[in-house]
């Protein structure tokens, strides 16, 4: 079932700012060719380590939406989601979690707005991790689509990978 790539681009984006905007009250900025220039405070700083959370698409296609994120924007995103957490509770397995989290939504809303709200689907279980650079995630060798947003001067990466897509 191919799916046409703007179709997926703009529910991928919807989803996006959907996800971040109900979990943890952030605004995503899309940084493609058609954004403007950012002040220079909202330009993100690049990433030198890299959380990544995956969720699998099962049903009714095949694929998967990966974010990759800064580890302090994976504990910032945390403590939004979470409210207040007292002294020690932010640990790397909460975050790990969150950002699991946050890619199980976005796959779900992805989805949704693909299929606007009309079928029934099946999302598999979130996996996460931690390595020292982007080159590192787990990426398929599949068709990808990659949308770049700076969130809180950070960048946040989701990659949509798939035979399908």
């Amino acid at each position: 079932m191919a799916i046409d790539d703007k179709r997926i681009g703009d529910a991928l984006a919807r989803a996006m700012d959907k996800s971040l905007e109900t979990l943890a009250f952030v605004e995503a900025i899309p940084l493609n060719e058609d954004t403007p220039p950012l002040p220079d405070e909202l330009v993100p700083a690049p990433r030198t380590t890299t959380n990544w959370a995956k969720t699998p698409i099962i049903n009714p296609f095949k694929g998967e939406i990966f974010l990759l994120l800064p580890p302090e924007l994976s504990e910032m995103l945390t403590e939004m989601m979470f409210g207040m957490l007292d002294e020690g509770e932010l640990d790397q397995s909460l975050v790990m979690d969150a950002i699991a989290e946050l890619s199980n939504v976005l796959a779900g809303r992805f989805v949704d707005e693909l299929l606007e709200g009309d079928a029934v689907f099946e999302l598999g279980l979130p996996e996460r991790g931690s390595v020292s650079s982007d080159a590192e995630v787990p990426l398929p060798d599949t068709h990808m689509h990659k949308l770049d947003y700076a969130v809180e001067g950070y960048t946040l990466t989701v990659v949509l990978a798939g035979v399908d897509f």
